[in-house]
C-alpha cells in the first residue's frame, strides 16, 4: 500500500511547495528539515506510488525524489508524470554517478540530477534553480521564433503549420534555447508578440540534435523571438 503524504506546516502560505520522495528515513528527515528551515512548505512520501499520486493530484512547485524507491522507482515516476501532462520540476537524488545513469534520469523527464552524498548548499541551490525555471516556463507557455512555435503545456512544436516530432531531450533543449532568447528579448524591452526587426533584436540558432533528419525539414535557422502570453 502506498504511503500517505506528510506535510510540514509553515506560517508562510505563499512559500513554494516542495515534495520530498525518499524511502530512506534519515535522508528524508534531513532534506525535509533543511527545506523547512529555508521557509518552504514541505510534503514527504516514502515510495514511488505515493510520489506519483501527490504529483498528479496536488502538484507541488518542485519535487526532490530518490531514484530507488519501492512500488515505483524515480525514473518510472518521472516518465508517468510527464505522460500525464505534469510539468512540475523534478530533481532526482541517487547514489549512481555514471554518465549513463544521469542521461537515463534526464531522458525519463527529470530536470536535474544530484548524486549522493551531496552538499546541503548544492541541494538548496538546485531547488532554487528548479523554482526559477518553473516561473519562467509559466510566464512563457507558448514560444514563437519566426514561424517556429513551441507549446510547452502540450509539448508540441510546429513550423509552418506542420508538427515537428521531437524526443524528450530534443524538446527540452529547444525549449531551453527559446526561453534563453526570450529572457534576452525582455531585457531589450521587447515583450510584444511582434518581432523587433532592428539589429538590437536578440537572435539564436535553434538547431535540433538530429541535423541530418532535421535538415530535410529546413527548420534549423536563426530567428528573432517573440512571446505569446
Amino acid at each position: 500500500m502506498a504511503s500517505a503524504t506528510n506535510t510540514v506546516p509553515t506560517n508562510n502560505v505563499d512559500a513554494p511547495r516542495v515534495l520530498v520522495a525518499e524511502d530512506d528515513p534519515a535522508v528524508r528527515s534531513a532534506v525535509l528539515r533543511v527545506l523547512e528551515l529555508e521557509g518552504y512548505r514541505v510534503s514527504t512520501v516514502n515510495d514511488g506510488a505515493a510520489a506519483l499520486a501527490a504529483i498528479t493530484s496536488s502538484p507541488p512547485d518542485a519535487v526532490v525524489m530518490d531514484v530507488m524507491m519501492p512500488f515505483a522507482d524515480g525514473l518510472t515516476v518521472c516518465r508517468e508524470a510527464r505522460l500525464r501532462g505534469s510539468r512540475v520540476p523534478i530533481l532526482l537524488l541517487t547514489a549512481k554517478h555514471e554518465v549513463n545513469d544521469r542521461v537515463a534520469g534526464l531522458d525519463a523527464g527529470a530536470d536535474d540530477y544530484l548524486v549522493k552524498p551531496f552538499s546541503i548548499d548544492e541541494l538548496l541551490a538546485r531547488v532554487r534553480a528548479l523554482l526559477r525555471r518553473r516561473v519562467t516556463t509559466e510566464e512563457a507557455t507558448v514560444l514563437q521564433v519566426g514561424d517556429l512555435i513551441l507549446d510547452a503545456a502540450r509539448r508540441q512544436v510546429h513550423r509552418n503549420g506542420r508538427e515537428i516530432h521531437l524526443t524528450k531531450t530534443e524538446f527540452d533543449l529547444l525549449e531551453a534555447l527559446m526561453l534563453r532568447v526570450t529572457s534576452c528579448t525582455r531585457k531589450s524591452g521587447d515583450t510584444t508578440s511582434k518581432p523587433d526587426p532592428s539589429p538590437s533584436t536578440c537572435t539564436s540558432a535553434i538547431c535540433g540534435a538530429r541535423p541530418r533528419r532535421m535538415a530535410n525539414r529546413a527548420w534549423c535557422s536563426p530567428f528573432a523571438v517573440s512571446v505569446t502570453r
